[in-house]
């Protein structure tokens, strides 16, 4: 697994957001076998800080919002992780909802 040093300490909290959105919506594409979601809506649960030096990790999953194969939106959480490798701790969680982007266009509330 990857991820990203917190060299100079400034995983603040709208930085958190942004690799939570980023996971999160790498997990949805993938879960529809292409791209075209857009964000929805989001919400962020800050836990605790990531120390300067501290390796951080975002790993993320999704599904679809109800049911069936043809859905209009997916749900992803995001998980923020840092620490060494040995002993990561959860920094900050997230809660995404993502619609397809002709879904959201047919009902006007993406624009």
């Amino acid at each position: 697994a990857g991820g990203m040093l917190n060299e100079v300490g400034l995983l603040f909290g709208g930085c958190q957001a942004l690799l939570h959105e980023r996971a999160a919506g790498l997990a949805a594409d993938c879960a529809v076998g292409h791209g075209g979601l857009v964000l929805g809506a989001m919400s962020v649960t800050y836990l605790a800080a990531a120390k300067r030096g501290q390796s951080v990790e975002a790993r993320a999953t999704a599904r679809a919002a109800w049911g069936g194969e043809s859905t209009s939106g997916l749900v992803a959480t995001s998980c923020l992780f840092a620490g060494s490798g040995k002993a990561d701790k959860v920094v900050s969680e997230a809660r995404m909802r993502f619609h397809h982007v002709a879904a959201a266009g047919a009902r006007g509330s993406m624009r």
